[in-house]
């Protein structure tokens, strides 16, 4: 029997618990300006949770109830403190409340991946998302340590909390920590305390010693402190002992814009990129040496999943045997007859640059680095999976190769790989139609995916009416912030690299053209004898996909910035019949529907063919999905139906066969008790049982045959189960009697109960999550005429 709390315990666990909770989501201070708008309405939310909790278990509310009624406590006061405007009286949801909540949250999650830490007090909206995540982690901690009574599990949220501000920020505060620690450790102690306090008490009379039978906190506390602060302790000084690891309070050189003088951390190439441009002070960065007259870009990584918040790299393959240790495979679409110059580069990283991707020319023919440094054979990039080391104060040699491409080859460029089309062509369902309308308006009359290319970078350079300024670079690349920036209303058309890069990728896989976002360094200046990168040459630029030449960059920053197009986009783009020979491509036979082919077959998975898809299909498959899963009990209680009937069963037909009127009366709600005789078992199901025709307690004249099939199904299971022969004893022709008699038996159950009852039994079967049950029979007694009934079979 489980005893219950004593009060004061139950109050100490769960106030514990809830300080515990605030504690820990106080490490999330440095994630926003304005961290008060969700820690202050969080300690609210702590303080409800363990008073309301506290008083539902001291009344008794059943276990599962508990925490419903806490999650709509908080939903509401969360709801209050979100959207009181909208709100019914202040309180109660409405649509226009919840609509409101759900465009803050979306705001929270792309303000999430266009600013690094902290978020700007401006952006009211990211409070809401922290506001319900802490929420969530105050709700769980209460559920494990205060009603499941698990302590130990209410370790993995705040281990949960603690992860965010140290993969951001590079730490979390000291104190913050250390409180959290203690109120832990007291939660551990108080817990077993309540537990043990119930030992040693007497069960009847006076104890026949003089000793202290009572475990209180004095008693389990000594022994607590020490295993609580010895682990503590060692997750804290372990870190900093071990190479090559970061301890918990470092402040580390996180993607923040914090105190961290003129060091530049590159770990999310966008979010970087955008901070590092606004920063005043102009810091060297790369410094090398080549033996190309003009050197210029220089790549760090390729962004190639639009997830409609925003470009991000996608899912990287590095195996150990992509080691860049020499030579590189060929780029990725590159013919060998596509005219290039090799050139090698002796490159520096200072110490000002912490990044896990390595600069290097692309594409690159062979590279010559220490540590483990892996390529992704589809991008080419190079990236480090070892902890702590980063591209700060290394030094490696790059052998590059500068594309000539011809003109008349890109021109008559055969249809992409198929599987290039369908991973860099997709586009989410958040992406508008009107894009798509716009790429081809800008397009029209093109007569290849080249001069479309050629004509979208010119019009981002020069015909579309835009203007570079940092001054913008707090806009990001998600779908909402390229509405706006390609619109035609106030604030559009006005941006810097990262919306020229992504805003072009994104019409070009309208146009159904591969594209991608490349991040890395523009054009270097001259220092002596050797050029230098620094942070104000940090560049977005697109790269598309034209067989025979691989990923070409464009340029559509404008030209007004002095920032050249590449030579092979300059010049006049002839037509295919302008070309000397016919082209056989079936791109050129059609140019005009080239695209469209594309996007159609290819891109099974894109916004064009999601929403081609009309709508009641997919309420249709939700329907089909539910409907299998409510047909999922069903199944299974007549899959094992037939194999206790079918005999063979493992414990004996007659074992089966009993085993399935048992699961019968599970199933019809007619109760069941295994602990006592079979033959009172049986006489308390002779009053559920009617034959066909009669209704249950109906006399039935001379024939009973649900009474006479389960007075034998009984013998002959006694003899089974006490005779000295077992089931040798019983010939063939009675084993296969049984599955016949157990089927009278229960089929006679069934007959006994209302049809809702038998459907119910049917639809959901108890028995599949019904265990031993103990109680006699809820819907009859065992009393009447025929209680005797089974008394008269003789063995």
């Amino acid at each position: 029997m489980q005893t219950r709390t004593p009060a004061g315990a139950a109050a100490a666990i769960s106030f514990l618990a809830a300080g515990t909770s605030f504690f820990t989501l106080l490490s999330w201070q440095g994630l926003s300006d304005d961290s008060s708008s969700f820690l202050v309405p969080l300690f609210w939310v702590a303080v409800l949770v363990a008073t309301l909790g506290l008083g539902l278990r001291t009344l008794r509310m059943p276990t599962l109830l508990v925490p419903l009624v806490e999650v709509v406590a908080v939903g509401l006061l969360v709801h209050h403190h979100l959207a009181v405007g909208g709100a019914l009286g202040g309180l109660v949801p409405t649509p226009g409340s919840l609509a409101s909540i759900g465009t803050d949250l979306q705001a929270a999650v792309e303000a999430s991946s266009r600013y690094a830490a902290p978020i700007p007090a401006s952006v009211h909206e990211f409070a809401s998302l922290m506001l319900l995540c802490g929420a969530g982690v105050v709700l769980l901690v209460d559920l494990f340590a205060c009603t499941l009574r698990r302590v130990p599990l209410a370790g993995l949220p705040l281990l949960a909390v603690f992860t965010a501000p140290v993969s951001l920020l590079g730490g979390v505060s000291w104190l913050s920590f250390a409180l959290a620690s203690v109120c832990f450790i007291f939660l551990l102690a108080a817990d077993q305390a309540a537990r043990l306090g119930q030992w040693g008490r007497s069960l009847s009379g006076p104890v026949t010693d003089s000793q202290p039978h009572t475990v209180g906190l004095a008693t389990v506390w000594p022994t607590a402190t020490r295993i609580g602060f010895a682990g503590i302790g060692l997750a804290v000084l372990a870190p900093a002992l071990i190479p090559a690891t970061t301890g918990l309070f470092e402040g580390g050189n996180g993607s923040g814009t914090g105190s961290g003088g003129d060091q530049i951390t590159l770990d999310n190439p966008m979010v970087d990129l955008r901070r590092d441009l606004r920063r005043g002070a102009d810091v060297p960065m790369v410094r090398f040496t080549t033996d190309d007259p003009d050197p210029s870009y220089l790549r760090l990584t390729v962004l190639d999943e639009f997830t409609g918040a925003a470009w991000v790299p996608a899912d990287r393959d590095l195996p150990i045997a992509n080691r860049a240790d020499g030579p590189l495979p060929t780029a990725p679409g590159l013919a060998p007859s596509t005219p290039r110059t090799d050139h090698t580069w002796s490159i520096t990283v200072d110490d000002a640059l912490k990044s896990t991707w390595l600069p290097i020319p692309y594409p690159a023919k062979s590279v010559d680095v220490s540590g483990d440094w892996r390529y992704d054979e589809d991008t080419l990039d190079l990236r480090t999976l070892t902890s702590g080391q980063s591209t700060a104060g290394l030094s490696y040699k790059a052998v590059g190769e500068s594309l000539q491409p011809d003109v008349a080859a890109l021109v008559e460029a055969p249809p992409p790989d198929r599987n290039v089309v369908i991973a860099d062509t997709r586009l989410p369902a958040s992406v508008p139609p009107w894009l798509g309308e716009l790429a081809h308006q800008v397009t029209d009359g093109a007569q290849s995916n080249y001069e479309r290319a050629v004509r979208l970078q010119q019009w981002f350079r020069e015909d579309g009416g835009f203007s570079y300024s940092i001054a913008r670079s707090g806009e990001g690349n998600g779908t909402n912030d390229l509405e706006v920036f390609l619109g035609t209303g106030e604030g559009s058309r006005v941006g810097y690299c990262e919306q020229f890069a992504a805003a072009m990728a994104v019409l070009a896989r309208e146009l159904g053209i591969p594209a991608r976002v490349a991040v890395g360094f523009l054009r270097p200046d001259r220092a002596g004898d050797e050029w230098v990168y620094s942070s104000h040459d940090l560049h977005a630029w697109p790269e598309l996909y034209f067989e025979g030449a691989g990923w070409l960059r464009f340029e559509p920053t404008p030209a007004a910035e002095d920032v050249p197009a590449p030579t092979y986009t300059t010049g006049r783009v002839p037509g295919p019949a302008d070309l000397p020979t016919p082209s056989v491509s079936a791109s050129a036979e059609q140019p005009d529907k080239a695209p469209a082919q594309q996007r159609d077959t290819a891109t099974s998975t894109t916004k064009t063919d999601t929403t081609g898809l009309p709508k009641w299909l997919g309420w249709v498959a939700l329907a089909l999905l539910v409907l299998c899963l409510l047909a999922v009990p069903r199944l299974v209680r007549e899959l094992l139906r037939r194999r206790r009937l079918s005999g063979a069963y493992p414990a004996g037909p007659a074992e089966g066969a009993w085993e399935e009127v048992r699961a019968t009366a599970l199933d019809l709600r007619l109760g069941w008790d295994d602990g006592v005789t079979l033959r009172r078992r049986a006489r308390a199901l002779v009053p559920t049982l009617a034959a066909p025709g009669h209704d249950v307690g109906q006399p039935e004249g001379d024939g009973r045959p649900p009474v006479q099939a389960l007075e034998r199904l009984v013998l002959l299971l006694e003899r089974v189960r006490f005779s000295r022969t077992g089931q040798a004893g019983l010939s063939e022709d009675v084993l296969q009697e049984l599955p016949a008699l157990a089927t009278v038996v229960t089929d006679a159950m069934r007959r006994g109960v209302k049809p809702g009852v038998q459907r119910r039994a049917t639809w959901l079967p108890a028995s599949l999550w019904s265990g031993r049950q103990t109680g006699a029979s809820r819907r009859y007694g065992a009393s009447g005429d025929r209680l005797g009934e089974l008394d008269r079979v003789s063995l």
